[in-house]
């Protein structure tokens, strides 16, 4: 026995799939800023760190597209083709986030690794690009505050990941920022070194953001079988409960079982304790959308071998 989704969480889903898009939107607007302001600088002044560094800002706004695609695609409802529902393109999206911070850690670390071949190649010290620097670490930390707040409030896995670019966007303005300042005092070492702590945060932001994700996609179990059995039993005519499986993501569980009920009772009376037990885990864990139970008689395995008072 099993019930789908129903039409108002349906509509809860789109409504939080809207907020989120508003927040990767003011998302969008800033990185998008940020990368104009960098490259033109870096034109101007014929830099070519700040140019690059707007280049990467410009990316991080692609990301930000796919983010805003993939959480919209991720509220649409259950299909023929995808009877579960399509939650779990928001968690592909958010390993392929994974992988984009893995890959700006590596090119960071090779950029460090030739600069500390050649230290004498040392950034020019500009007044504006402090300015700059400063302005975008502000931007920064506040859109990265503003989506970690937003992924606990929504349960967003994309939001969750992608404040910890933003976040590893600020400690990357924070190294070149350091650096500046040495290129101010001609200190040869202290661009690639501060490049290199960059490049291992990236690496463990990167695995962090994978760990957090690959659970849903191996079908990790996401709710206590003994807290389910005992929801079960509260229920009078339950004898056994036993096979509790149950996957998923944040607030969108699914759920099977098996109970077993007295065999002299009619089908009617079993389809109404069946959907009782429904009613009570549904009311127990808020996160589930489809609960399928299996109703068999006490006398069936494993329940034969029991003995009830």
């Amino acid at each position: 026995m099993s019930k789908t989704a129903s039409s108002p969480l349906q509509g809860e889903h789109r409504a939080r799939a809207t907020a989120i898009v508003k927040i990767l939107a003011v998302c969008l607007t800033a990185s998008t800023v940020i990368s104009i302001i960098k490259m033109v600088y870096g034109n101007s002044v014929g830099s070519l760190a700040f140019f690059a560094d707007g280049i990467h800002s410009l990316f991080d706004s692609g990301s930000t597209i796919v983010g805003i695609i993939s959480v919209w695609e991720a509220s649409k409802p259950p299909d023929k083709d995808h009877p579960y529902g399509h939650k779990k393109v928001e968690t592909v999206s958010a390993l392929v986030l994974a992988m984009l911070l893995l890959l700006a850690g590596f090119e960071v670390g090779e950029a460090a690794y030739r600069r500390l071949m050649t230290p004498e190649t040392i950034p020019n010290y500009s007044h504006w690009g402090l300015v700059i620097l400063g302005a975008t670490m502000v931007v920064n930390l506040s859109v990265a505050l503003m989506e970690s707040r937003a992924a606990k409030r929504l349960e967003s896995t994309f939001l969750e990941a992608d404040s910890l670019h933003n976040q590893s966007d600020f400690i990357i303005t924070c190294g070149v920022f350091i650096s500046f300042i040495a290129s101010k005092y001609r200190i040869p070492y202290a661009d690639p070194i501060t490049s290199f702590g960059i490049a291992f945060y990236l690496a463990f932001l990167a695995v962090r953001v994978f760990r957090m994700n690959l659970k849903p996609l191996t079908d990790h179990r996401v709710l206590d079988p003994k807290s389910v059995e005992q929801v079960a039993y509260q229920v009078n005519g339950v004898r056994y409960c036993h096979n509790v499986r149950s996957r998923g993501e944040k607030h969108h569980h699914f759920l099977d079982l098996n109970i077993h009920l007295p065999g002299g009772i009619s089908l009617r009376d079993a389809h109404d304790i069946t959907h009782k037990v429904e009613a009570k885990l549904r009311s127990a864990f808020p996160g589930l959308v489809d609960v399928v139970i299996h109703t068999e008689p006490e006398d069936h395995p494993p329940c034969e071998d029991k003995t009830w008072v």
